[in-house]
């Protein structure tokens, strides 16, 4: 009897420090973030792929038709989707190819080719890329790519498995040269900046269903910025809150957002505290 007490009392006490947890880096957040579990925000992984960086990608069931945003072939395996497009009239892929580097934003200007730098964070694209080796040298480093703004732990620290999926989008959209053929506005006749058109955004790449369902999967219990229905974009332009650090380590390492950094303040450190304290409620409960 007292064996299945102690095992309820450590249930009880870890659900209520999750609990807790969880309400308290909302209360400490940036409050026009409107963070929440990312299950909240999309309904499943065909919302988050749709909704998490506007119309810039969209969920394909036929996985032969979707590309993947990592990968660990020795040949990237977005090439091949991309000469199944090419059959398509209405695909951008019809129109241009990837042996050139359409999105003008971080990206290398001309053809894709190799690091000369060992690609420890982006490796898959190592051998041809269209991003260079210090732009995505570590998690960090991509995490402060676009300023403290765009950070993806603005709401707190992720999960490593997470985080995973946020850093493999980075050097998705970094490097491989497939995906600047759904650049949204091309650099052709029709390019036009006083209508407001841009290099760099993508529009309508169809994702791999399974790849949309494993991010879902894997940050449902994550807390994300909720505003504009999760879209990461509407979310960096909140400006940064006087809860959210100004000066975010931008020193490079492993991993981002369990370091330090944008989110990682006063709020993820009494988290951290409260989680550590976990063993000694249960402890308590026990005796």
């Amino acid at each position: 009897f007292f064996f299945g007490l102690t095992a309820v009392c450590h249930r009880m006490s870890g659900l209520l420090l999750t609990i807790l947890a969880a309400f308290l880096v909302q209360a400490l957040s940036n409050p026009e973030l409107q963070c929440k579990e990312a299950q909240y925000i999309f309904h499943d992984g065909r919302d988050l792929c749709e909704t998490i960086f506007g119309d810039a990608f969209t969920y394909e069931p036929n996985e032969d038709l979707g590309y993947t945003m990592w990968f660990f072939d020795k040949v990237n395996p977005n090439d091949a989707v991309t000469e199944r497009l090419k059959q398509d009239p209405n695909s951008p892929a019809s129109k241009y190819n990837n042996s050139h580097c359409h999105l003008q934003s971080l990206h290398k200007d001309g053809p894709p080719g190799k690091n000369p730098g060992s690609m420890t964070e982006c490796h898959p694209w190592q051998d041809r890329s269209c991003c260079y080796w210090d732009t995505v040298k570590s998690a960090e480093t991509i995490n402060n790519l676009y300023g403290p703004g765009y950070r993806y732990d603005r709401c707190g620290p992720l999960t490593p498995a997470c985080e995973r999926f946020w850093v493999q989008e980075d050097c998705f959209y970094e490097c491989d040269p497939n995906i600047g053929i759904f650049r949204k506005h091309p650099n052709d006749h029709t390019y036009d900046e006083s209508q407001g058109h841009n290099p760099w955004e993508i529009y309508k790449m169809p994702i791999k269903a399974s790849y949309c369902d494993a991010w879902f999967r894997a940050c449902k219990h994550d807390m994300f910025c909720g505003k504009g229905e999760g879209n990461h974009i509407q979310c960096g332009a909140v400006p940064i809150h006087e809860s959210e650090s100004k000066d975010p380590d931008t020193t490079g390492g492993d991993t981002a957002g369990g370091a330090g950094g944008a989110s990682n303040g006063e709020g993820a450190d009494v988290v951290i505290n409260m989680y550590n304290a976990g063993s000694n409620a249960g402890g308590t409960c026990s005796n």
